[in-house]
């Protein structure tokens, strides 16, 4: 692993209901170090967003949370962590797969049309400045049944099994390098998050606040509200108030 700090303090679990509320416990301590990352084998109370369970099989999988301090960012750019983490962990699948994921908006990392990853981030302020930002990362790797999900797996895409090791290891390094070229600026971040996002230019079917009509997403903002074209004219929209159909 070359990281300069991301993935150095290194906690390993065998069993925990969510490494993400793992990783809540530790910034509420004094001497949490940045870069911190809390891996387990099994996480049996992962969830998504709007508490969505999250089923994982034990040692299947990568399930990790890491730590930052981004106190160059202020509270009305949180969504720019989401777009950085997801970036980061297109990066590293891109380099298993060999194709592009597309990132979903707002936490779905996707090859071709199902999912392979999801990311949740918790963050906490002191004022209108970062206190910490956890970024909560899971990987659809060995496992290749999910039932009534529209999931896939790297070993579904690649027909092999994966170094669980290998991969933690150049999560970090993609993870460090955004996280730095956030911290320089945000204009590349911005660029290639609009690129990658899946359904962009697409016309598809969406439920705005209970009402379905087609749309053609345009674009995410630093906000993370989603810009979308509909017939009736420009539709903007939090995460909360838009459903993918399809």
């Amino acid at each position: 692993m070359n990281t300069l700090f991301v993935g150095h303090k290194l906690i390993r679990l065998e069993s925990v209901d969510s490494t993400n509320k793992y990783a809540a416990k530790l910034v509420s301590l004094p001497d949490w170090v940045e870069g911190t990352a809390i891996v387990a084998e099994e996480q049996h109370g992962g969830k998504g967003r709007h508490d969505r369970t999250w089923d994982s099989e034990p040692g299947k999988n990568l399930t990790v949370s890491f730590l930052f301090k981004p106190h160059f960012l202020n509270s009305q750019q949180t969504f720019l962590l989401q777009k950085f983490s997801a970036l980061a962990v297109a990066d590293t699948l891109k380099n298993f797969t060999g194709t592009q994921p597309r990132i979903k908006w707002p936490n779905d990392i996707y090859v071709g049309s199902k999912k392979i990853a999801g990311i949740l981030n918790g963050t906490s302020f002191q004022g209108d400045s970062f206190k910490s930002a956890i970024i909560g990362i899971g990987v659809n790797v060995n496992q290749t049944f999910f039932g009534r999900y529209n999931a896939t797996s790297l070993k579904n895409e690649r027909a092999q099994d994966f170094d669980l090791e290998e991969l933690f290891g150049r999560l970090c390094e993609m993870l460090e390098k955004r996280y730095l070229q956030l911290k320089r600026s945000d204009k590349v971040i911005q660029r290639d998050y609009h690129d990658q996002l899946f359904g962009l230019g697409e016309v598809r079917m969406y439920s705005f606040r209970g009402t379905k009509k087609e749309a053609v997403l345009q674009r995410v903002d630093e906000e993370g509200n989603a810009h979308f074209l509909t017939s009736s004219g420009a539709v903007n929209c939090a995460i909360d108030d838009v459903t993918w159909i399809w």
